[in-house]
């Protein structure tokens, strides 16, 4: 019997027959893992809740999705097999739902998204590059070999991470599960940095003392706060009305101060910015309205000058050139100007920098930089790919800010903001790889293509 006919028969029956039906059903599968737990329960049972887990995990895979970027954000695993992490089991365990949606959907339209054929394209370009450095460059020291696959195979996940998101983040009630989700990731690692503190000794920069991965570095967890920052504001101010306007005032309170007490110089320039984008935003706002949002910016200022270390206030306002840090951050750029000029095709390829910085200096040093791990890992062509990609996703955003769904222009606020505080702190750190672009990409097509739906400016019309 066709699908549909079975369907159609079903509809025919009354809702008490219907009712019946699923009940004796239930009642036969409960009554078999009863059988079978009784009978071995010290192996059944384990696996019987495995596989229920399994189900609920395929059937849900929007809740699977959101799972893997909690774990692959803070580089958590509580359950391995083998060499397999619990993100790379999810990601496993969701390849026969996506299979389905892609049969289903016949003509692919992720493929049409024109920011997924740009990261293509970057994957594209870096797996290229490894081979070039592989086979053109000398040969890299032991324990290095592994490195450049690495990097690939790594942005590979990532890119299977965002078709999952895109394909089963798809409906305005999982939006807002993602971006609960988010911000609670945000509150849980700020917090966990505020704990550190007042159990360290003095003068202790704030970092997360359980969680690791994006927030166990301090420039990272400062900008992961501002991300929450920028969420709550536009939440508060641009947001649905509803109790949860109230509640957005105390992160608004306390991320900030966060952020100083990371020690980040990087974090403060990135404050600064988001103080200005926030200033600019409420040119087209009502007199009173204004006055509201500047006396929360006064409060939040007073906040920070009284509860903030003065340790961490003066390193992240010192910007004297003449640090290790900065002058460390300076022959990368030399490094980097050089080992181009050898290679101004693909670069060095991914992975090769820390060592040929090495060779050049004698010492150790990662790029520091987004920008410059782009051009030495990949050439030019791979910034050229990345930045287009940057322009793209701003595009869109700008255009769902004018006509895009009016329950998340406040969330499509924020993420423009986050966008630009992410291309400016990717100055500072190579992000560009890391969970946090994903999201910014993800999101937006996501975002974008509910808007199509409503029959408002589609992808490619940003």
């Amino acid at each position: 019997m066709h699908r549909a006919d079975a369907r159609a028969v079903l509809t025919r029956l009354r809702p008490e027959r219907r009712r019946r039906i699923v009940a004796v059903a239930a009642g036969l599968l409960l009554g078999a893992v009863a059988a079978v737990v009784v009978a071995d329960p010290d192996t059944s049972l384990p696996l019987m809740v495995m596989a229920l887990t399994a189900v609920f995990l395929v059937a849900k895979p929007h809740w699977t999705v959101l799972v893997i970027f909690v774990v692959s954000t803070f580089r958590l695993s509580p359950v391995r097999i083998g060499p397999l992490s619990t993100a790379e089991l999810l990601a496993a365990a969701l390849v026969f739902p996506l299979a389905l949606e892609m049969f289903r959907d016949r003509r692919i339209w992720l493929w049409h998204v024109p920011h997924v054929r740009l990261l293509f394209g970057i994957a594209g370009v870096l797996a290229a590059a490894t081979v070039w450095s592989l086979v053109l460059h000398p040969a890299p020291p032991l324990e290095a070999l592994e490195r450049p696959w690495d990097e690939v195979f790594w942005f590979v996940q990532s890119l299977l991470f965002l078709v999952y998101f895109v394909y089963f983040i798809k409906t305005p009630r999982h939006v807002v599960y993602v971006v609960v989700v988010v911000l609670l990731m945000i509150l849980v690692a700020a917090a966990d940095a505020v704990d550190l503190v007042e159990d360290g000794p003095a003068g202790r920069r704030a970092g997360t003392d359980y969680f690791g991965g994006f927030t166990g570095n301090e420039n990272r967890l400062a900008h992961f706060c501002l991300w929450g920052t920028s969420l709550f504001w536009s939440l508060r101010y641009k947001g649905p009305d509803g109790w949860w306007r109230s509640l957005a005032v105390a992160p608004l309170l306390g991320l900030p101060l966060v952020t100083l007490m990371t020690g980040s110089r990087s974090g403060l320039l990135q404050l600064m910015l988001l103080g200005g984008l926030i200033l600019l935003e409420q040119r087209q706002w009502a007199p009173a309205q204004r006055a509201r949002a500047c006396a929360l910016a006064l409060v939040v200022a007073l906040v920070i000058l009284l509860a903030a270390p003065a340790a961490m206030v003066q390193r992240a306002s010192d910007f004297n050139v003449g640090r290790t840090t900065t002058i460390g951050r300076l022959h990368a750029i030399e490094a980097a100007v050089v080992m181009m000029a050898e290679n101004p095709v693909f670069g060095v390829g991914p992975g090769n920098f820390s060592w040929r910085y090495h060779v050049l200096t004698g010492s150790l040093m990662s790029p520091h930089n987004a920008y410059i791990w782009a051009i030495v890992s990949g050439g030019p062509l791979l910034l050229i790919l990345y930045l287009v990609l940057f322009h793209r996703t701003y595009g869109t955003l700008r255009a769902l800010e004018r006509g895009g769904p009016a329950a998340f222009v406040w969330l499509v606020t924020a993420l423009r903001f986050n966008l630009i505080l992410f291309l400016v702190f990717s100055a500072f750190a190579t992000v560009w790889t890391a969970e946090v672009f994903w999201l910014l990409v993800g999101l937006t097509i996501v975002l974008a293509r509910l808007a199509s739906a409503g029959q408002r400016p589609t992808l490619r019309a940003a």
